[in-house]
């Protein structure tokens, strides 16, 4: 076969107007650039045509055939012999090996391990299963927190104590008789609120962790905590009840005036979060009316007031998600996750509550 020698080859117009113009104004990329267009353009050509000679790939082809036919190709080759051999022969390897009556082949040993794994790995799911299962609905449904005590007076107290963030002092006192009166011990817990800008400031509450309260008629709640604020000196009360008690069929938040709050507390859960919003609401009030027209400082009351309807708002949604919280399925840890979050979100807001009202 000669060797190819260059030659010229004149472009015609229609040809060169493919060239894009900053290619054609520069001849030291135009030569390469042709070069590369014409290489692109046979190679395409030769594997478009099939015209290329594979007559020396069929005859290496051959030439192997007749070598292996008697090796590897054909049903007397070599290949097939021994692999007929391997496989029929009762003493042979592959026979021993995949010998189920045998304990001691490898198949055997394999399939006495699955066995044992798949009963193992049954037992374990089971089991896994049985705690999960105990575990939601331990979570889900009524429990008393570690922490809780055996007094609602007492965890009123308790959980005021940590949350407050001032130096006020609150005690339980409704075991105690209110002196002056004839052996009284309404209000159950007292809160004596210090601030440089008044004195003798104190809240009240009056405590139902039963159903011993009603909202209509002669003596209702209300009635009771105007008794307790008036017994204990008190500018305020907060009316505070254990939502889990059937007597709790109301709103969980409910306002009588400028001083007196009914919230609804989850006992069970040691959630106090409506508590401690209505002594922050409570307390900036008695703070207030105390300066009697003294310059104060001044604070945003409608973000306050956007605030406590987006406590209240998420504190009832998680409420209604706790009582759906009642067995196991697929969506259960995204409910989960979803509680969560709104309860740091209400966190959040009571923490910027808290300051917006110091």
């Amino acid at each position: 076969m000669s060797q190819p020698e260059p030659f010229d080859h004149e472009v015609s117009v229609d040809i060169a107007s493919l060239i894009p113009e900053d290619i054609r104004d520069d001849p030291g990329r135009l030569k390469d650039w042709v070069d590369r267009a014409l290489k692109i353009g046979l190679m395409a050509m030769i594997e478009g045509s099939g015209s290329v000679d594979l007559s020396f790939v069929n005859k290496a082809f051959e030439d192997w055939k007749e070598g292996v036919s008697d090796k590897l190709i054909g049903e007397d080759s070599e290949f097939e012999q021994g692999l007929k051999d391997w496989f029929e022969d009762d003493d042979g390897s592959f026979q021993k090996a995949f010998d189920l009556d045998d304990s001691d082949s490898p198949l055997s040993k394999f399939m006495a391990a699955q066995k044992t794994d798949r009963a193992t790995h049954e037992g374990a799911m089971k089991t896994l299963v049985e705690e999960i299962k105990t575990a939601v609905i331990k979570d889900s449904g009524p429990q008393i927190a570690i922490v809780q005590g055996t007094n609602f007076e007492e965890d009123i107290k308790t959980h005021l104590n940590i949350t407050k963030g001032n130096m006020d002092n609150i005690e339980r006192v409704g075991s105690s008789n209110i002196k002056g009166t004839a052996a009284r011990k309404t209000g159950d817990v007292l809160i004596d609120i210090v601030d440089p800008n008044g004195s003798n400031l104190k809240i009240c509450t009056e405590a139902k962790s039963g159903a011993d309260y009603t909202l209509r008629g002669k003596k209702t709640l209300w009635d009771e905590m105007s008794e307790s604020m008036s017994l204990r000196g008190a500018q305020a009360v907060i009316g505070v009840v254990d939502l889990n008690n059937k007597a709790s069929n109301h709103a969980n938040w409910m306002v009588n005036g400028d001083d007196r709050i009914i919230v609804a507390v989850d006992w069970e859960k040691m959630d106090f979060t409506l508590l401690e919003v209505a002594y922050q609401v409570l307390r900036h009030r008695v703070i207030g009316n105390s300066k009697k027209g003294a310059k104060s400082k001044s604070i945003d009351t409608a973000k306050c007031d956007k605030l406590l309807k987006g406590i209240l708002e998420k504190m009832q949604v998680i409420g209604s998600m706790r009582t759906k919280l009642t067995g196991i399925d697929t969506g259960v840890e995204g409910v989960r996750s979803d509680l969560n979050k709104l309860e740091k979100g209400v966190g959040a807001d009571v923490g910027e509550l808290r300051s917006l009202l110091s």
